[in-house]
Parts: structure tokens; C-alpha cells; sequence
């Protein structure tokens, strides 16, 4: 018993000492090997104490890593899969009406068509996510990079040269499968390659380059007819404004082979090539600190081997808290709303203003809105951690969708005038825009990527994809047979659902390490009480 104390004392210490005293850092190498001999629970285990010092006292940490502009670099660039997906996601939406008309489809079909291409991608998306866990098992990280980015643009060429819907259904499918892989490998990579004390602001850049996505998409639909049906040569821009994510994703290829050569540390580990990921971390970590790199990621490894070898495994008692979390943040993004709010805000500009470019112009706000909001989540997720921005983020998208749901019915019973609700309406457009875009928007794909192994990861993307085509079948016959704020208030009670979820299954993950994240989340673990203190302070 007093060895024990003893060692988790010594445990506490080395965590503070990693943060203020770099003149003792090889003393807590010896002390480490020296504990290392005593016994079953050796000092190199982390312990939730000392998880509890690292939270509190990390923010000014000494610098591990050698250049951030290097590591920042690799994750944009990884990124232009992000970009891919946010691109997709808008300019199919702007376009539908020039669809209709190049491909014919009567005025009674289209709707139909208009909800079948909507939702080819995102089906693609599931299957991609799928596909993406066999992909990185056959193929290393970059070699998988350079076969997504050869789908994606076999999806962008079949949809521009498809003679009719169905051929440009199928580019459609192929895209998605594109972006499902996109979205279930980047958030690995830039994870892997991350330093703990970046990862809030690398995680941030997946959603950062997926509103850039958006705001592209937006800009570019400045090409097209407001009024298609009155043009009889629509040209070949709408095949422009298919190919161009397919040729990015070439030209994050091409930058890959010049520029970024090796693959990531966890990858040469995996496949027992220790020289090679020394090799990266040198190129990442200072060279005290590479040596301690190494031992953390083999634990990592060592982890994942002995208790997630079969899907189910997601199921034990060491993933499943992991694996409910991350599943339902996904669900969470999706069923707050922020498709729907999108729509109708368009909708509702549209009533306020006659003017088609200011109408534009708001609808482009709202999606600059989101990328602003992505670049400010990145350091406030560093300043004050996940678990606080994804709570009180979504408190605010609870509110903003109440009061909208409520004066959607005021409205939409006579009881107020459009000039009293629609300025209300707008307030809280932005005001949810903000809300979602500074937490549920990016710091879930950021968080789930900290959280969760390869297969958790693709399961929880999966359930986004999963939501979102639920969403998209189903809310267009919703809002023909009840007034829109009931919708509204269907999707504030979700986020009221998640509130209560975020504060009781949700913790902090602001400068741990994947060992460390495991301990908080291992439901075996005597001491979990004493970081649910730490969250509630």
C-alpha cells in the first residue's frame, strides 16, 4: 500500500514537472524506469490526479513541438478533404434549379429528383465511412489520401460529362463516397500528427476548411441564371462548378508527393518500423521529448490490439463510454437543426427583401458567419477546453431555436405581423449560426477524433450521415403538414436532450494524451468522481 501511494505520488509530480521544469526532465526519466521495476501498477500509469494538475496547470506548458507552422500546413492540406465535404454539401443545393433544366426533368418529378440527388451523397457517405476502416488497414495514410482523392474526381468528371440525371446520380454517388472517406480518415491523420497542445486548433481546422467549402459554393453559384428556365444556352458553368472540388482534391495530391513524403508515426509503429516514426517526430518534437512520443503512442497501440480486434469490441466495457459519447455528439450536430435553419432562413430573407443579390448577401453571411465562427472555436477550444464550448454552445442553440420555434407560431397564427417577427427571426439566425459554428460545428469532429480508435470513429460518422439523410427526407413532408416552429421546437428539444447528455457523459480532453483519455472514460476507473469535480468547476 505505501509502495503504491508512493508511485501515484511520483506519478502526480512527473505531470506537473512536464508542464513547469524542464531542467528536471531527465530526473523523471529515471524515476519513471525506476518505478517501472517495482511492481503491477508502475509510475508511468497516469493516474486522475494527475490528470487533474494537467488540466489545471498546462496552459503555459513549454512548447514540445518544433514548429507549429509546419504541423498547421500538413492539417490544411489534409483538410482539402473538409473542403471537398463543405463544398459538395452547397453548391448541389444552388444548382437544382439549372438541373431541372439541363436534364429535362418535368415540373411534377421534381421534387422527386431534387430529394434523390440530395440524398446520393450522403448515402455514399455511409458507405464511404465503411470502406475507409479497410482502406488504412491495406493501404498507409497518404496512399489512402491519393485513393480518395482519385474517387472524388471520378465523381466530379461523371457528374459534368453524365449525359442525364441518372448518369450524374451516379457521379453523385461516387462523390459521396469521397466525402464519407474524407470525413472518417482526415480527423485520424490530423489527430496523429497533432501534439496535444495543438490539437484543439487542428481539430478546428476540419470545420474551418468545410465552411470555406460552403462560402466557395456560395460564390460560385454568382454564375448561374436566376431564372434558368428563360435562358436557352445555359453554357458548360455548371459543369465548372462540378469539377472544381474533383481537380482540388488532385492538387492536394500533388502537394502530398512534393511536399509532406512521410506518413505518421502511428502508422510505422503499427506496421513495426520504429526507425521511420523516430524519423517523424523528430521532424515534429523536439528531440528530448521524441523518446516519450514513442512510448505513448506504443501504449496506444498495445491498447487497441488487446481490446479492439472486431467491430463488437466497440461494445466493451473499454470503448463503449467512448463510443456513446462520439455517437451521439454526431446525432447531436445533426439533429440541432442546422440544415433546417439554413432552409428556412432563406426563406425567410427571401419575405423580407425583394432584391435576389441582397438576398444573397445575407445567406452568404450566414456561411461566412459559420467560418468566422470556426477560426474563433479553434482558440477558444485552447483557451478553455471542449467540454465547455460543446455545453454552452449548445444552451445557446437550445434558446436561439426555442425563441425561433415561438415566434414561427406567432406569425404563423396572425397573432404578430411579418415587420414585428421577421427582424426577431433574423437575430436568431445569426445568433444560432454563432452558437453552432463556435461548438456543436466543429468541436465534434475535433473531440470525436481525440475520443475515439479507427472503427468508433467511423461508426460515429456514420450516425452523421445516417441523421442527415433522415433530415433530408423527411423534413420537407414535415413542414407541408404542421407549422415550421413545431420543427423547430422538435429539434430545441434535442438540444435540451443534449444539454443533460454533455453535462453527465461528456469530460474534458484539453491536453491529455490518449492514455490519459482512456483512464477518464475506462467506467473500472475507482477515481472518475474526481474529474466529474474538474468538469463542474
Amino acid at each position: 500500500m505505501i509502495a503504491n501511494e508512493q508511485m501515484e505520488q511520483n506519478s502526480n509530480q512527473q505531470q506537473v514537472l512536464t508542464c513547469v521544469d524542464e531542467q528536471n526532465h531527465l530526473k523523471q526519466k529515471q524515476q519513471q524506469q525506476q518505478q517501472q521495476q517495482q511492481g503491477n501498477k508502475t509510475g508511468s500509469e497516469t493516474t486522475i490526479d494527475g490528470i487533474a494538475n494537467k488540466v489545471q496547470y498546462c496552459n503555459k506548458q513549454e512548447q514540445r513541438h518544433r514548429s507549429t507552422g509546419s504541423i498547421i500546413f500538413k492539417v490544411v492540406i489534409a483538410s482539402i478533404g473538409f473542403f471537398f465535404f463543405g463544398y459538395q454539401q452547397g453548391i448541389l443545393n444552388l444548382s437544382l434549379k439549372t438541373l431541372d433544366v439541363i436534364f429535362e426533368i418535368q415540373e411534377d418529378d421534381q421534387k422527386f429528383y431534387e430529394g434523390l440527388m440530395s440524398c446520393l451523397s450522403p448515402v455514399g457517405a455511409i458507405i464511404g465511412c465503411v470502406i475507409s476502416i479497410y482502406l488504412v488497414k491495406s493501404y498507409s495514410r497518404i496512399r489512402s489520401f491519393f485513393i480518395i482523392d482519385l474517387i472524388s474526381l471520378l465523381g466530379s468528371i461523371i457528374s459534368v460529362v453524365s449525359a442525364n440525371v441518372y448518369v450524374f446520380m451516379l457521379g453523385r454517388l461516387i462523390s459521396g463516397l469521397g466525402v464519407g472517406i474524407n470525413t472518417a480518415l482526415v480527423p485520424q491523420y490530423v489527430n496523429e500528427i497533432s501534439p496535444s497542445a495543438l490539437k484543439g486548433i487542428t481539430g478546428c481546422l476540419l470545420s474551418v476548411l468545410c465552411g470555406l467549402g460552403l462560402v466557395v459554393s456560395n460564390i460560385q453559384s454568382l454564375g448561374y441564371e436566376n431564372d434558368p428556365k428563360q435562358n436557352d444556352d445555359l453554357g458548360n458553368f455548371w459543369r465548372f462548378a462540378f469539377v472544381f472540388p474533383g481537380a482540388l482534391t488532385v492538387l492536394r495530391s500533388i502537394i502530398f508527393i512534393i511536399f509532406i513524403k512521410n506518413d505518421t508515426a502511428s502508422y510505422f509503429m503499427i506496421k513495426g518500423d520504429r526507425k521511420r516514426a523516430e524519423a517523424v517526430l523528430k521532424d515534429i518534437y523536439k528531440e528530448k521529448y521524441v523518446e516519450e512520443e514513442i512510448q505513448n503512442i506504443s501504449q496506444e497501440i498495445e491498447m487497441q490490439k488487446q481490446g479492439l480486434k472486431y467491430w463488437k469490441d466497440l461494445l466493451s466495457r473499454q470503448y463503449f463510454n467512448r463510443v456513446k459519447v462520439g455517437v451521439f455528439l454526431q446525432f447531436l450536430q445533426q439533429f440541432s437543426g442546422i440544415n433546417v435553419v439554413v432552409f428556412y432562413s432563406g426563406k425567410i430573407f427571401e419575405e423580407i427583401v425583394d432584391d435576389s443579390s441582397i438576398v444573397f448577401v445575407l445567406a452568404l453571411m450566414t456561411n461566412v458567419l459559420q467560418l468566422v465562427c470556426a477560426f474563433l472555436s479553434a482558440y477558444f477550444s485552447t483557451r478553455y477546453g471542449r467540454r465547455s464550448l460543446l455545453l454552452n454552445g449548445d444552451i445557446a442553440c437550445f434558446f436561439f431555436l426555442l425563441v425561433f420555434g415561438i415566434v414561427s407560431l406567432i406569425k404563423n397564427y396572425g397573432a404578430a405581423s411579418g415587420d414585428v417577427t421577421n427582424p426577431i427571426v433574423i437575430i436568431c439566425v445569426f445568433g444560432y449560426m454563432f452558437s453552432f459554428g463556435i461548438s456543436l460545428g466543429p468541436i465534434v469532429w475535433a473531440y470525436n477524433s481525440e475520443i475515439l480508435p479507427e472503427k468508433g470513429l467511423s461508426v460515429a460518422t456514420i450516425t452523421n450521415w445516417s441523421s442527415s439523410i433522415i433530415i433530408i427526407f423527411f423534413f420537407p413532408m414535415a413542414i407541408n403538414i404542421m407549422p415550421v416552429g413545431y420543427i423547430f421546437f422538435f429539434f430545441s428539444f434535442w438540444c435540451f436532450i443534449g444539454m443533460i447528455f454533455i453535462k453527465v457523459y461528456v469530460f474534458e480532453t484539453k491536453n491529455l494524451t490518449p492514455q490519459e483519455i482512456e483512464m477518464i472514460y475506462n467506467p473500472n476507473n475507482q477515481k472518475k468522481q474526481e474529474q466529474k469535480e474538474i468538469n463542474s468547476n
